[in-house]
Order: C-alpha cells, then structure tokens, then sequence
C-alpha cells in the first residue's frame, strides 16, 4: 500500500493523490518532484521532458495527481506518474481533505523562533560566533537541506540544522571532555556550503556548487573565511569534511576527534529520520 493521502476513486487509475511539492530535480528525459503527504516523503517520476516548466511553478505548491499502486517503487520510494494539477487558493478552500494534511506536510513552523534558538545558543558559548551566523539569516530560513531526500523543501536547512545541534547535546551528555564549544559550532554549520547548492526557487542544485565540488568544501570555505582567530580551527573544518561518515558516503576525510563522530551521528539521525524528528520543533 502506497502511503499516500487518498482522495477518491477516479478514471482508469486507481487513486487519487494530495501532496505538497518540495523540490524538483530535472532530467533529460523527464522530471524529478518530490513531495511530502501526511504519511510519507517520495519522489515522483514524470518521463515527460515538457512538464519541467509545470513541474517549477509547482515547488511550495499542493499537487493532486492519479496514480496506480503498481507504479511504486519500494527500493527507492519513487512513483511514476503521467502528469498533476497544481491548486490554487481558492482550490484549497474547495478541497476538504487538505486541512488534514496541511500541518504535517507544509512546514508550518516558526522559522524564526527556531534561528533565535540556534542563536540564542551561539551567545551562551560566545557572541561573536552569534554574529556570524546572524549574517546568513535569511538564507538559512529559505534554503533547503537537500535536493530529493531529507528536508528537502524551502527551510528544511534550518529544521535539520536544529535537529543535529538536539541531538548532537544530547549525545554529548553521555560523554566526558566533549568541547561545547565545538561541537555547537561543528553542529550548527556543518551544512553552511548549502547555502550555495541549491536554487531557492526550485531546489535544483546550482552550477555554483557543481564547480566548487559540493557543500563540504565550500562548507570549509565558508568556516575558515568566518573563524580564522578560533583556537579549533582546524578541528572545527574537520568536522565540516567529515560529517558524512566515510569516504563511500561523500565524506571528504574521517572524523579525527568526539566532537566530529557526534555531529555526523547526529545529521545521520536528523538525514534518516526526519518525520521522526518533527516533533522536535
């Protein structure tokens, strides 16, 4: 069973489907749109090259679109489909079943309570490191934390950066010596290179980030720009380069100290996890 929000029998399909759009991702023989539904987060396959204007006007937007059970794809949690209708307001207010899924799929969340969290955190360990995060405000309120998979919708960067800073204090309880200091830092800007990978409109990755490498190392770009006069330093891009674990994962080295094992246990949890998560926020 697809655990999609069902709408209604209708036409030669056998359902129909309410869900919010994302992000898209373009392909040469087709489109890419990920969704969120009350119960799950896929990617759904268009192999039309001509809906990928469609596809653009529909990111932020609710969608409804038919589909059959058999078009599912299990392994990669992808659903083929033909085409989709975007709502409008006014189609919104007609459609009953959206109000049961408007506050599990649309982020409906404080952005800026959660950034005044992140900084209120910065200045109980050092207020200079408040003011530089302070500068990227309004990009980590729009950003997206990935293209197809976790918190990939407008603000998802800022959710996931939230969620490992949670997680990563609350691991570190656990151990003795772990450096706050750190591991906050480590925690809240290990995806900072994001800020420059995806396209906010459409949540496409950006020519930018192809050129430079990815979010790591324009992550570490953007820390050592930021914070050459902090004592950890080198520490601190350690924990840039290897939060995604191992090499076979994108990780650019290994984690070399706790602090860094902690930060990429915790993005691994918040990445894997995240309508576990939302109760989080």
């Amino acid at each position: 069973m697809i655990a999609l929000h069902e709408t209604h029998k209708k036409g030669k399909y056998d359902l129909e489907a309410l869900a919010y759009v994302g992000a898209i991702k373009e392909d040469k023989r087709g489109v890419i749109v990920s969704v969120m539904s009350a119960d799950v987060q896929m990617n759904l396959v268009i192999w039309n090259a001509r809906m990928t204007d469609e596809a653009k006007k529909a990111v932020d937007h609710y969608i409804t679109f038919c589909y059959s059970p058999q078009k599912y794809n299990s392994k990669y949690r992808t659903l083929t489909i033909s085409d989709f209708d975007i709502l409008s307001d006014e189609d919104i207010k007609k459609t009953p079943d959206v109000n049961k899924i408007v506050t599990t799929v649309k982020p409906y969340v404080d952005d800026t309570a959660i950034f005044k969290k992140l900084l209120d955190r910065l200045v109980e360990i050092n207020p200079n490191h408040a003011k530089i995060l302070e500068q990227f405000q309004e990009d980590f309120k729009t950003q997206r934390a990935s293209t197809m998979f976790h918190h990939n919708y407008r603000g998802g960067l800022l959710r996931h950066t939230f969620q490992v800073l949670t997680i990563a204090e609350s691991i570190a309880k656990l151990y003795k010596d772990v450096d706050m200091e750190l591991l906050t830092l480590g925690a809240i800007f290990h995806d900072i290179g994001k800020l420059d990978t995806y396209d906010k409109e459409t949540g496409a990755t950006t020519d930018y980030d192809r050129m430079y490498g990815g979010h790591l190392i324009t992550g570490q770009k953007y820390v050592y720009a930021n914070f050459r006069e902090y004592k950890r330093l080198d520490d601190l891009i350690n924990i840039i380069a290897s939060h995604h674990g191992s090499k076979d994962w994108g990780a650019l080295t290994t984690a070399a100290t706790i602090e860094a094992h902690i930060v990429f246990i915790a993005d691994y949890l918040s990445s894997h996890g995240d309508t576990l998560l939302k109760e989080m926020m």
